[in-house]
């Protein structure tokens, strides 16, 4: 595999291919019962995805769902605004209600967080490995950590 490029490329959560820009890919998440947001999936724009062809929803997960915004949406500081919304919309508006916040953290930092993306491919080979004992909770998403990650659990080449 070839290293992802920082904050414009990503793994969609569909058909597991690289997405090649922003423009190519979508943020689509689903309600449940309690209206709350949840499944958020990173996966490839309609025209854009490889499986297009052989499935008519192409990557979506979500085919029968309105919750499908365009990655370019959620990048850099505009991007950080819209998905904190989530958690709390300001100006005296509630939140959009998230079911699990975990999830909706583990999608900030595939969006905003470089190497992020890629070190999360390894991260169960370094949590065998026993890499995460190394530091505390926030040193694990630091992007000299997850440089290291990738470059001791990835693809040979290194990155600096």
């Amino acid at each position: 595999m070839t290293m992802l490029r920082p904050l414009q490329q990503w793994t969609c959560d569909y058909c597991r291919q690289v997405i090649e820009a922003a423009n190519e890919g979508v943020l689509e998440w689903i309600e449940d019962g309690d209206h709350q947001a949840c499944g958020f999936r990173v996966v490839h724009y309609l025209p854009a995805s490889p499986i297009k062809s052989t499935r008519e929803a192409g990557c979506y997960h979500y085919a029968d769902q309105r919750h499908k915004e365009r990655l370019d949406s959620f990048l850099g500081p505009d991007g950080l605004a819209r998905l904190l919304l989530f958690l709390d919309a300001g100006s005296g508006h509630g939140p959009l209600p998230i079911a699990d916040a975990p999830e909706l953290a583990k999608c900030c930092r595939r969006l905003l967080l470089p190497y992020y993306e890629e070190a999360r491919l390894y991260w169960g080979a370094a949590t065998k490995d026993g890499f995460f004992r190394r530091g505390d909770r926030a040193w694990a998403y630091l992007e000299d950590t997850l440089k290291s990650i990738i470059n001791e659990y990835g693809p040979k080449t290194r990155i600096s």
